[in-house]
């Protein structure tokens, strides 16, 4: 009998994890879909609000310096900002993102820019309550200065995975 209820709940808890991440690929599809065709309805879809984060925000807003437009934001994504702006990332990076396969992640090699091999990392918490895309300068080819990587964040919550952060490391 116990043997029983030992193999139930495996069976059940392998299912959630294929459940997860079968909706791990579906957001991230819906995610690289929105971005590279600039769907902002589809990104605030999938997106829980406020999106937190200075960097996301930093390529949205137009003020120069964009602090003052940060400031109006409450440093915070909204919804009615997403809906009308999603342009979060550069040209190397839409190019590194539109090669990236979720398939084939393993096989990322990167676009060289620039004195860079940017390349894009999907990873997934252990207890799959989150997982993250990253993006950004990952080898660099010449001595230079102010790079970095945009992460976007998103959580499990409520039976689907949700865009909650986008930083800026380096």
């Amino acid at each position: 009998m116990r043997i029983t209820y030992l193999a139930i709940f495996i069976l059940i808890n392998v299912s959630q994890v294929f459940a997860q991440n079968a909706e791990i690929r579906k957001t991230f599809v819906a995610f690289q879909s929105a971005i590279l065709n600039q769907n902002c309805e589809q990104l605030t879809e999938i997106s829980r609000f406020p999106i937190e984060g200075d960097m996301g925000l930093a390529r949205l807003v137009t003020s120069d310096p964009p602090r003052i437009d940060m400031q109006k934001h409450n440093y915070e994504i909204s919804d009615e900002l997403l809906i009308h702006n999603c342009s979060f990332l550069d040209s190397i990076e839409l190019k590194v993102l539109e090669q990236f396969s979720i398939d084939n992640s393993y096989n990322n090699h990167g676009i060289e820019n620039d004195g860079c091999i940017y390349k894009a990392n999907l990873s997934v918490n252990e207890d799959s309550s989150y997982f993250q895309w990253s993006v950004g300068c990952s080898e660099l080819t010449e001595d230079i200065i102010g790079e970095y990587s945009m992460v976007f964040t998103f959580k499990y919550i409520e039976g689907k995975y949700k865009l909650i952060s986008i930083v800026g490391f380096g």
